[in-house]
């Protein structure tokens, strides 16, 4: 196998994660399972939040595993469903670990929102059917329950460009998760000034 390509692949799903090895020979393309473990949230003060440092050691345990198991790799990639984010600090640290989709802050914020941004604009503008789990709605209500973010939280990013960042310590936004959020136009594929300036949330 000293030709083989090995990648790794991270998918964290609603309720379990696992590390995926590809193994690339130049025709063919096999897959091994290394390490599957849970992902579950954490319900603290009310709120559901990922688990994110527990997460990220069983990943690395997955990298260790591949790595006695098959040598050196290639490369390796996170894959999380496409509405939870989290925020950076301006020192470059994780404000706080990331809420769940599942956490109910956003119902009432919802009517707020939609004044401001009703949902067949947020349709025309994003091409995303609009849902109370939607990034927009998420971050709006985080705005709106914590005006300090606006001093401290430097960046946002979404839940597999944060893993990647806490591997490797670049902060980079990939375009096909950022199109789930109902934050980016659907005609430019670049991120909606219109929704952030209707929404009061500043872009830098």
């Amino acid at each position: 196998m000293g030709d083989t390509i090995k990648l790794l692949a991270m998918d964290l799903g609603a309720s379990s994660g696992r590390v995926m090895l590809g193994l690339y020979d130049g025709n063919t393309l096999r897959m091994e399972e290394i390490h599957r473990f849970a992902n579950t949230p954490v319900y603290i003060g009310g709120h559901l939040y990922w688990d994110v440092l527990k997460l990220f050691h069983e990943m690395k345990k997955g990298i260790q595993r591949a790595y006695r198991a098959r040598g050196k790799l290639r490369s390796l990639s996170v894959d999380t469903w496409g509405v939870d984010y989290g925020f950076i600090d301006k020192r470059g640290m994780l404000l706080y670990s990331p809420h769940h989709y599942r956490d109910k802050r956003m119902g009432s914020h919802r009517q707020g929102l939609e004044v401001l941004l009703p949902p067949r604009e947020q349709f025309s503008v994003t091409g995303i059917q609009p849902s109370l789990i939607n990034t927009v709605y998420q971050l709006f209500a985080d705005f709106q329950d914590n005006d300090s973010l606006l001093e401290v939280a430097d960046t946002i990013l979404m839940m597999p460009d944060l893993f990647h960042y806490l591997f490797s310590g670049i902060a980079a936004a990939e375009s096909t998760i950022w199109s789930t959020s109902g934050l980016m136009d659907a005609v430019s594929g670049e991120v909606s000034t219109e929704v952030f300036s209707r929404l009061s949330i500043p872009l830098a």
